[in-house]
């Protein structure tokens, strides 16, 4: 089984998170990669075309799935496989276009609430015994 290691920073202010996830027990089908500009100055539109053209022309990023714009700064690059999103988001040569890549972390975490559970049952014996598709990492 392939072991892939996901690298998220959905912001300046916050620390670069890191994640390991066993490929094969999520879908990933669609690993999406939010690509921005970073300098602040003369901020036009990015354009998928203009992304496109450097991750496939000067990257060589080939698995790309689709580019698509979601927002005035922002682009959603699809990739096929977890590696080739975490090469993205790892690819230093971004930083000459002003351009970085990250893994937004509403994509990565999964929040949800367990309804009717016993009140006999407490918080250890649901850490004990409980189980999920996805690693429960707080309750």
């Amino acid at each position: 089984m392939d072991t892939g290691t996901i690298t998220t920073n959905s912001s300046a202010t916050r620390e670069v998170k890191l994640f390991n996830i066993n490929c094969n027990s999520y879908d990933f089908q669609n690993c999406c990669v939010y690509v921005e500009k970073t300098n602040d100055q003369n901020i036009s539109r990015l354009h998928p075309m203009v992304v496109a053209d450097i991750l496939h022309q000067k990257l060589k990023i080939n698995n790309i799935k689709q580019i698509k714009s979601i927002g005035r700064n922002r682009v959603k690059v699809i990739l096929k496989s977890i590696l080739d999103a975490n090469n993205l988001v790892n690819n230093s040569h971004l930083k000459e276009d002003n351009l970085k890549a990250y893994i937004p972390n509403h994509l990565l975490e999964i929040k949800g609430l367990i309804r009717d559970v016993d009140t006999k049952y407490n918080i250890d014996y649901l850490k004990k015994y409980m189980s999920s598709s996805s690693p429960i990492i707080d309750f």
